[in-house]
């Protein structure tokens, strides 16, 4: 059995739900999991019959949509959260262990998604008109077009945007909405079913969620932060060497000045 709490630890976050509110959260999951199946095609069928970019103009009342659609879908590229790491390392010097659990969580949704994608083979809708296409173990890369399923983008954007959720509560709603146009915009370029993107969230964002929450991670963010903080206490405290400035007029100057 895994501990869920530690009352020795601060508690930054809300505790675990209940395990039965868990499995209730994951089987409903399953169940819109297996409603995103039922109207993948249809889904596809839409946003080709009015987004689609390679047969058609774009139609001007669509146009803003469409840049905001191609800015969304670089939030599950990693380049785009380095800044967002680089600004949590230095804003929040209190909690630099969420730098690393950010990277650690992104990393923890990546292996399964993988795995996932070359066990089940499935090619992507842009290949099949919408159909959904099996093709079972296909370990080689074969150029991507077996691995629609599920969307790495999607798990990366929801890894990203759940961490920081539950690091700053006040991010929840713009996060949230960052990944979801995020795997909107994976949709929309017909490089994944809603079933992909849908699958690839779930499983980033019970990463982010949980990941943190462990005690054992917890307890290793604690004894991070103390250690970062006094590095950084260490550094702030260490003497500085100034060229030397007399101290009264006429007196010849010291090579250099400590200055604490």
């Amino acid at each position: 059995m895994i501990p869920l709490h530690d009352s020795s630890l601060p508690v930054d976050d809300p505790p675990f739900p209940s395990r039965r509110l868990g499995w209730g959260i994951f089987a409903l999951a399953m169940v819109i999991l297996v409603g995103c199946f039922a109207i993948d095609r249809p889904v596809y069928e839409w946003f080709h019959a009015n987004w689609n970019i390679n047969t058609r103009p774009i139609p001007d009342h669509l146009k803003l949509a469409t840049r905001m659609m191609r800015s969304l879908e670089d939030w599950g590229e990693n380049i785009f959260i380095a800044c967002v790491l680089y600004a949590m390392w230095f804003l929040d010097r209190r909690h630099r262990s969420r730098v690393v659990l950010l990277i650690g969580t992104a990393l923890l949704a990546t292996l399964p998604v993988e795995l996932v994608k070359r066990v089940v083979g499935r090619q992507r809708p842009d290949q099949t008109e919408g159909r959904t296409v099996l093709h079972g173990p296909s370990f080689w890369n074969e150029g991507g077009d077996y691995q629609s399923f599920p969307s790495g983008h999607t798990a990366s954007a929801a890894a990203y945007s759940g961490s920081l959720a539950t690091f700053y509560p006040p991010l929840r709603p713009v996060a949230v909405g960052l990944a979801v146009g995020c795997g909107a915009s994976r949709i929309w370029k017909e490089r994944h079913f809603l079933s992909d993107c849908w699958a690839g969230g779930s499983l980033g964002f019970a990463l982010a969620f949980y990941f943190p929450r462990l005690v054992a991670v917890r307890r290793w963010s604690k004894n991070f932060d103390e250690w970062a903080s006094s590095l950084s206490s260490s550094s702030a405290a260490r003497p500085i060497s100034i060229p030397g400035t007399p101290k009264k007029e006429g007196e010849t100057p010291n090579p250099t000045r400590q200055v604490a």
